[in-house]
This record gives structure tokens, sequence and C-alpha cells, in this order.
């Protein structure tokens, strides 16, 4: 079988021209495709879901960490003894969200595959709403948050994958990868969203009566997009082409070329789950302990913020068109296991522990915006949310084991392997047999039975 014409008729296999100003690079950024091509409403509804996945994932990751040990080993006269076992069950109890996220995404590939990107999309925000009702009803208690977590982690897999996929097939090819570093920008939006909140209303991130508000304040992104998409967010073209083709699906995880491709991508989704999601457990668990006027919630902010000017290197990285994706997952990977290392080998209460852990975040930052870009990419239309929740679903188990291990290996040991994980998902991308930075979409996976 030989791989069959792109559908679309506007996109090319030309690369990028080089970009030599700061200036030409905005302009690119902001003007690079015409509105009669994609539209610009479709892009912004597609790139504004991870809003509200950093909004809810933000506030479920800070909660854990604030339970006192009473609340895992009671009032008993062996609770001092049973303090160890404490930490792993409030590592346990962290990972439930990510186990979550990694079933939704298993989901909502299938679905974006049978049932269309946008209908997807929509589900995951009704069923955040819904997750948010329940969490503003339940009392702080050990089995009613696990549910909410799980729950939570759910809901924004839900969504994930198909909002990546109908964005990516919005794009002309040109600008295709460019553009899809809005929605890493709308991710670090929903952090900092997020992490005004618990400025104002939880700012040494411990349990309060305004557990109640933050609910709400989370509930606020998912209400909005829910209420403008349903008439706005229009169904992908390439998906819709292919899905009147009717072509058969059933072989779809024999092909050698899938595997080549999604087995490097699930091990690389890995390391970056623990240096992006697990470490979002991480830093507030070292936080919530620092005294004075610098509070818990503002470094958390300052953190966070820093997402920003990380997004901004990640487009560089991308518009760099010297070197493809697989070489500069590679390249960042070095960086991103020194800085960790250093951040939680430093005291906690120095100035030094915030730098290098701002650095840290960065790298990882800019790794986890370019490795999601090329998982995009790597599978064509007609399996391609199915191939990305696999891939994410796989990943996540970094961030599921992350508090465990943490909990249980202390933050040098987890330094150490997380960094072992980093390098070896770099390494490992190399493995992927096409590079897809300034290529078309493929539409057809080619078959190798």
């Amino acid at each position: 079988m030989t791989e069959r014409d792109p559908i679309l008729p506007h996109s090319t296999r030309n690369a990028p021209p080089p970009i030599s100003t700061s200036f030409s690079l905005v302009q690119s950024f902001v003007t690079g495709f015409s509105p009669d091509q994609t539209g610009y409403s479709q892009i912004a509804l597609c790139a504004l879901f991870p809003l509200t996945e950093g909004a809810m994932m933000t506030l479920a990751a800070t909660v854990v960490p604030t339970l006192a040990e009473d609340d895992f080993v009671g009032e008993s006269p062996s609770a001092a003894g049973l303090a160890r076992l404490a930490e792993f069950w409030k590592g346990s109890l962290a990972a439930l969200i990510f186990l979550g996220y990694a079933l939704g995404t298993c989901i909502s590939g299938r679905l974006g595959d049978c049932w269309g990107r946008r209908p997807t999309i929509l589900l995951a925000y009704g069923c955040m709403v819904a997750v948010n009702i329940y969490a503003a009803m339940i009392t702080m208690a050990i089995p009613t948050l696990s549910v909410l977590r799980f729950l939570t982690g759910l809901v924004c897999g839900l969504g994930a994958p198909p909002s990546m996929a109908l964005l990516s097939e919005s794009i002309p090819t040109p600008q295709r990868s460019r553009i899809m570093c809005l929605q890493g920008v709308f991710y670090v939006f929903g952090e900092m969203f997020c992490c005004l909140g618990l400025m104002f209303f939880m700012p040494r991130l411990q349990p309060s009566k305004w557990w109640l508000v933050m609910t709400v304040w989370v509930s606020v992104p998912p209400v909005v997009l829910l209420v403008v998409s349903f008439p706005f967010l229009h169904e992908s073209k390439r998906w819709l082409q292919c899905e009147e083709s009717q072509k058969s699906q059933g072989l779809w995880m024999h092909s050698r070329e899938f595997w080549m491709t999604s087995v490097p991508l699930a091990i690389a989704l890995l390391a970056g789950n623990m240096s992006t999601l697990g470490l979002s457990y991480v830093w507030p668990d070292l936080f919530r302990d620092v005294g004075g006027h610098n509070w818990p919630a503002v470094r958390l902010l300052v953190m966070k913020s820093m997402g920003i000017p990380a997004l901004f290197f990640a487009w560089l990285l991308i518009s760099w068109n010297a070197v493809g994706h697989r070489m500069s997952l590679l390249l960042v990977s070095i960086p991103l296991a020194v800085f960790t290392v250093m951040a939680l080998e430093t005291p906690t209460e120095s100035l030094r522990c915030l730098i290098f852990g701002i650095l840290s975040t960065t790298a990882a930052t800019v790794s986890y915006t370019v490795l999601c870009i090329f998982t995009t990419e790597a599978f064509p239309t007609e399996i391609r949310t199915g191939a990305v929740g696999l891939c994410f679903a796989l990943g996540r188990l970094g961030a599921i084991a992350s508090p465990p291990i943490y909990e249980i290996l202390g933050k040098t040991y987890y330094a150490i392997t997380l960094s072992v994980a980093v390098l070896a998902g770099g390494l490992s991308l190399q493995a992927v047999p096409l590079e897809t930075k300034g290529v078309d979409l493929r539409d057809w996976l080619e078959s190798n039975k």
C-alpha cells in the first residue's frame, strides 16, 4: 500500500522560511496564516482547552501535600510508627489523578477517531463542570478526595488528544508546529489562573474554608469554553474526509511503523511526565514549609509564570529549521537533567533552590511542549487521536509513579531517577523513523504487513 496524497489542498511540504529577528518571529507567530484558511476562532478554541486542564490539575496537585499525617494514620498510639506508611499513601493518593488522566486519554483517543474531535472535546468540558460541582460538595476526607482526584484526571484526559489533533489539522504546514505552541501557552495561563486563586484564598496551600471558592474559581474556564465552543467549534475537515472513506482501522496496531513510532514516544513522554506533572507534586510539598513573607503560593506562582518565557524558547527551538524535533529534544534533555538534580539537592529555603527550580521548570516546559507537538504530528489522521491517546496514557505512568517514588526514595534519589529517565527518553526518540518538522501531516498509516 502506498501513502496517499494529503487531503487538504492548502498544505505544503516546504519548510518555513528562516527567521532572523525578534520582530519577524512575533510577526510570523501572529500573522503567519490567513483567517480565510483556518479561522482564528477555530485556532483559539482548540488551543484554549489546556487552560482548563492546567487550572484543574494544578489545584488537585496542591491539595494532597497539605493533608496532615494524622489524616492517613489516625490518632492511634502507633501513629508515629506509621509515619513512613503515611508518606507512601500520600504519594499514592497523589498518583490517582494521573491514573485517571491515563484512562481518559485512552478513552478519548478512540472516541476522537470514531465520533470525531469536536463532540469528544465538548464531552470533556461537560464532565469538567460536573466534577467541579462534585468537588464543591465533598468534605476533605481521604475516600472522597481519592474519587475527586481520579475524576479530575479522567475528565482532563478526555479532551487532551482530540484538542491537539484538531488544532494540528486546522493549521497549514509551514506554521503548524509554531502555532501549536499556543496550547502550551494556555496551559501555563491555566496554572497561573489557579495559582492566583490560591494566593488569595489559600496562600499557604493549607486546607481552609475557602476550598469551595477555589472549586468555583477553576470552574470558570470550562463553563465559558463549553458555552462558546458549542456553536463555534467546527469538526476537522481532514477527519471528515478520512471518515467518509470508511477505511478499515482494524490492523492499525499491527504496523511496524506504528510501533517504531509509538514506543520511543511513550518512553520520552514517561520521562516528560516525571519532569512536569511529577514535579508539580514535588514543588508544593517542598515550598509549603517555607516561612516568612515568601508564601508558598507566591513561590509556586513564580515558578509557574516562568512557563511563558519557556514557551517562547520552545517556539524559537521549533522555528530553528536546521535541527529537527528529535535532535532538539535530545539537546534539551541535558540541561533538564542537570538543573533538576541541582534544584532538589539545594536547601529549599535558599534562593538558589528557587533559581535552579525555575531553570528546571523552564527546560521541562520546553521539552514537553516540543514532545507533545512531535507526538501529534507523528501519526496519520486516520488514527491520530487514538495513537496520541495511547502514547499519552503510557507516558502518564511516569506521573503515576512519581509521587510514591518521591515519598519513598526522598528528593535526592528521586532527582537521580528523573534525570536518568529524561536522558533515556531523549536518546530513544532518535529511533523514531520519520522527522515531522516542516513536513505535511499524513492521512493514512503505511501498512508493512
